[in-house]
């Protein structure tokens, strides 16, 4: 294999994939929402997090926890919460990318005592703000304040759900067998479905809008719209009903996470720079999408623009359905590749109605 590329794999299904060198980075927080940092013995004066390689035959969790018990010591508990952030790096010019997964956990008690890997290392629990309030020198990736609060965000979120398994067996995750399956079903994504239109579908709608408003209509700035194809009449659609909330930016919305989270919303950090996504009650079993997306930008515009030009012309609504029935035949259990194929019919779409306004 060449040093700069990556290696392939094929599934039984003929389909190929990349696989990259991956590498863990493992916030632990307690219960004051500190940070659990070790100095680093590469960087003296620099601190970071529990953090290293994911090794052959690892899931990511299987990493996370093995570096915990290498880095941290074997008696401090820890309880998986989920992924914050993904990104890639050059490790060196041998591994020009390499991916870094971002794995937060919560502290569950248990004493700090570096083990060998970062043996005589310093170690703290800092606030999350201590690097602009106490000039604390942090490495990467959590040098990032956008990244800190996400984690933080996530944090608040998370804590008060059942620990989660999102990778295969994980024998030190504490988790009974039973636990774990539950949670594997909870997570596990839904198959692609459509179904014939249901005249119910616009007073589930107005249902949900209700309940939204009374939890969050001060960041509500652009109103709460019935969007995608449960919202034009005559149109199969998976039973999802999909929710629009014009929001004035991201940042501010994040206060909506609490509230949301109360009304059964799950939140997942899917295409973050563009909008704060949402599912009920899980992805395995959805009911609702909802999307907090700024006004401002060309995503709540184009949201609203599809619809609306789906309601004015039946026969595109009509070809638009028969691409979602073959779609779903061909990507069932393969919802990424189902939205990506219907990219190019919704692009058309958007541009016959530019030339229509």
């Amino acid at each position: 294999m060449e040093p700069n590329r990556p290696q392939a794999i094929t599934a039984s299904s003929g389909r190929s994939f990349a696989t990259f060198p991956a590498a863990v980075v493992v916030p632990i927080v307690n219960g004051r929402e500190e940070l659990l940092l070790l100095e680093s013995q590469r960087r003296p004066g620099l601190w970071e997090p529990v953090n290293g390689a994911v090794e052959h035959d690892e899931t990511l969790l299987e990493a996370a926890l093995r570096e915990v018990r290498e880095e941290a010591g074997p008696d401090l508990r820890v309880r998986p919460l989920g992924v914050v952030h993904a990104s890639t790096f050059a490790y060196d010019l041998r591994v020009p990318r390499m991916i870094s997964v971002v794995y937060l956990m919560a502290h569950d008690g248990g004493a700090v005592v570096p083990g060998d890997d970062m043996r005589g290392s310093g170690v703290r629990w800092a606030t999350f703000s201590a690097p602009e309030s106490d000039g604390l020198r942090l490495l990467a990736p959590l040098d990032q304040a956008w990244l800190r609060r996400r984690t933080v965000e996530l944090f608040r979120l998370w804590k008060r759900q059942p620990a989660v398994a999102l990778q295969g067996h994980l024998s030190a995750s504490g988790q009974s067998a039973s636990a774990q399956a539950d949670d594997a079903r909870r997570w596990a994504d839904e198959p692609v479905r459509i179904v014939p239109y249901d005249a119910t579908w616009p007073e589930r709608f107005l249902e949900e809008r209700a309940a939204l408003w009374s939890a969050i209509a001060d960041w509500a700035v652009g109103g709460i719209h019935h969007v995608g194809s449960t919202a034009v009449p005559g149109l199969e659609a998976k039973p999802v009903i999909d929710i629009l909330i014009g929001v004035a930016d991201l940042e501010t919305s994040r206060q909506c996470l609490d509230p949301l989270a109360a009304l059964g919303y799950l939140y997942a950090p899917y295409r973050a720079d563009e909008m704060h996504w949402f599912c009920k009650p899980d992805p395995g079993r959805r009911t609702h999408h909802l999307h907090l997306v700024p006004t401002g930008s060309p995503r709540f515009h184009e949201e609203l623009a599809f619809r609306d030009y789906l309601r004015r012309h039946a026969d595109v609504a009509r070809e638009y359905g028969a691409l979602k029935r073959r779609l779903a035949e061909e990507f069932e259990h393969d919802r990424e590749a189902y939205t990506a194929a219907k990219a190019d019919f919704i692009r058309a779409a958007l541009d016959q109605h530019l030339g229509e306004v």
